[in-house]
């Protein structure tokens, strides 16, 4: 079967933040070569929370560093839910620094094998993937950190939900957790996988919009007064986009995730489409549900190249353009 990819973000584009939660441009605290920021959940009230189409079976893959081992209260960094009920988590605690893999059987929060440690912490640059599937009998949970399993739970994994949705990701103080990036969430296993960004960096084929490539181009904090708008249905912008990150050999390109922050006004366009643009043609998403006269985040997933309906490949890179269409 093949696999499907239900949310890719390589920054803050595309998450939801609460409480404070800023973005790091130091390369020191994250793998440059992929993408532009890491998502900094450092403070005590930190979190950023991605939201997909809700799935019974599907692994989470990111990128991670701690900016530190030590903590001075318990933390749950990563938390997965499913209709707004917690069901997962990393679960560091105060009491031994140790880091646990738990699952909510409907009670309580119940450890899965033995800490972890070693593995998760200290100004290392790591991989965490989980592999979760939500069944009465045949269920499973697995964790790993730099593709080796390091907890694992096999039977009933339906106890608090049956499908899940969502991943938040927090902390509980200054100096618990640093830095996250690269986050991933597909039907199919993703160790080893790499989510890389692709910033605008021009003007594109379309220019109908308010505003230009400079309004969208931030890298870090979104500026709230930093955007382009349209107030006319069918108008469309496009954008230009930095040169595909050098990957490794022999990699193959599951697909092109295209990350937008909109909102609505109360009179004007109150629909959109995200557009990819090759050879000057026009290719639209559907119509985007849940937009708002608040900004939420947005993304269509295009796991092939729309002009050849074949795999992507690094030539098409080079040309591609992203960008937005209003629709009445």
């Amino acid at each position: 079967m093949a696999t499907t990819i239900l949310y890719a973000g390589g920054e803050g584009e595309s998450v939801t933040l609460t409480g404070g939660t800023t973005f790091s441009t130091n390369t020191a605290n994250f793998d440059a070569t992929d993408v532009r920021s890491a998502i900094n959940t450092g403070l005590s009230t930190s979190s950023a929370a991605i939201a997909f189409s809700p799935a019974p079976e599907a692994w989470f893959h990111t990128r991670f560093s701690r900016t530190t081992s030590v903590i001075f209260s318990d933390i749950a960094p990563f938390t997965f839910s499913g209709g707004g009920v917690d069901f997962l988590r990393v679960f560091v605690k105060n009491s031994d620094n140790e880091a646990y893999f738990q699952y909510f059987n409907g009670t309580v929060w119940v450890d899965i094998g033995t800490p972890f440690i070693s593995t998760f912490g200290g100004n290392v640059k790591r991989s965490l993937d989980v592999d979760i599937k939500l069944s009465a009998t045949a269920g499973h949970f697995t964790i790993y950190t730099d593709g080796v399993v390091r907890a694992s739970f096999s039977g009933n994994t339906t106890l608090a939900v049956t499908s899940f949705d969502a991943v938040t990701l927090s902390s509980a103080n200054n100096t618990a957790f640093g830095y996250t990036w690269g986050l991933l969430v597909q039907t199919g296993p993703t160790i080893g996988a790499v989510v890389q960004t692709m910033g605008p960096d021009g003007f594109g084929t379309n220019t109908a919009w308010t505003g230009s490539y400079l309004d969208v181009d931030e890298v870090g904090t979104v500026v709230a007064t930093d955007f382009v708008s349209s107030g006319t249905a069918g108008q469309e912008s496009s954008f230009s986009l930095s040169a595909p990150p050098t990957s490794p050999a022999n990699t193959t390109i599951s697909g092109v995730v295209v990350s937008a922050e909109a909102s609505i006004g109360l009179t004007g366009p109150q629909n959109l489409q995200l557009t990819t643009v090759l050879t000057a043609v026009t290719y639209p998403s559907a119509n985007l549900s849940g937009l708002s006269v608040s900004l939420t985040q947005h993304q269509d997933v295009l796991a092939v190249n729309p002009a050849t309906g074949l795999a992507w490949d690094t030539a098409a890179l080079t040309t591609l353009e992203a960008g937005l269409k209003s629709i009445a």
